[in-house]
């Protein structure tokens, strides 16, 4: 997706930002049972930290960790 003005750009943030995505931790939880991929997860991580969700982000973890194990 390619957003060229300021105002989209903001809307475009808005509207992916896990603080206002989600209204509660089951939400999240829900969301993580979802397939994807380890960097679909990875992704979601570093959102999820930019935006000091850090919750969530414990929850990405666990997540990748008991998938992804290597």
């Amino acid at each position: 997706m390619y957003v060229s003005d300021s105002k989209s750009k903001r809307e475009y943030k808005e509207l992916i930002n896990p603080k206002i995505l989600f209204s509660s931790i089951e939400e999240v939880k829900e969301f993580l049972n979802i397939e994807c991929t380890k960097e679909d997860l990875l992704c979601f991580l570093e959102l999820c930290e930019k935006e000091e969700c850090y919750e969530y982000c414990t929850l990405i973890v666990n997540k990748i960790n008991l998938k992804f194990r290597t």
